[in-house]
């Protein structure tokens, strides 16, 4: 988180000059960028994308702070063995058919055609709404409604950064009635969120969550 921070206090074109972001490897520095189709308007944050494929980070990695990059690849290995261990718990409801450490043993770190990403978040300060633009005016998210694409998400946050919500994929049939649930940071505690992915190898037997 430190390294992080560091590296998101720069001046914003010192961060795309030292990671440029290339949207082919989902690799280096974006800036209020991603529209998410819920809401169709920017997200209001910027990110730093690292995806664990052979060749993608060349070039790309910041060269400041200088402990960024081995912090990076520390975070990566941790959290690899973590969602291993997490899908390893979830195969047999997720793909009850498939032989034990079949989805833990289909990702690789920076293999050839790895797609395992880290994604450095910050969220700078905003300006409160104005009550004086007009009704119409789109709203702002800090990130809008979304399921993830990927198998697993970890997140890691810090105490006192809260904000994050979830709800039940829409298929389920019980978002309606559930609603919006904070999950605010616990010291030492990670979220875990099930992506798209996942949705699509089990066949649905598990959903991603919104």
């Amino acid at each position: 988180f430190a390294a992080s921070a560091d590296f998101f206090a720069q001046e914003q074109p010192a961060k795309k000059e030292q990671s440029p972001f290339a949207a082919h490897l989902n690799s280096g520095y974006e800036f209020m960028s991603q529209v998410r189709p819920s809401t169709g308007t920017a997200d209001q944050k910027e990110s730093l994308q690292i995806t664990a494929r052979e060749g993608t980070m060349d070039g790309r990695w910041p060269t400041h702070p200088a402990n960024l990059q081995p912090a990076v690849r520390a975070l990566l290995e941790a959290s690899h063995g973590l969602a291993c261990r997490v899908l390893n718990r979830l195969e047999p409801r997720a793909c009850p058919k498939v032989p034990p450490g079949t989805l833990a043993g289909s990702h690789k770190l920076w293999s050839h055609d790895g797609q395992c990403t880290l994604r450095l978040l910050h969220y700078p300060p905003t300006a409160p709404p104005d009550e004086s633009e007009a009704p119409d005016t789109p709203q702002l998210w800090r990130a809008g409604p979304h399921t993830d694409w990927c198998c697993i998400t970890l997140l890691y946050q810090l105490p006192g950064n809260e904000g994050l919500e979830c709800a039940a994929n829409p298929r389920k049939g019980s978002a309606e009635s559930q609603g919006w649930l904070t999950v605010d940071p616990v010291e030492g505690g990670i979220a875990v969120n099930i992506g798209d992915m996942l949705s699509r190898w089990s066949d649905d037997r598990l959903l991603s969550n919104l």
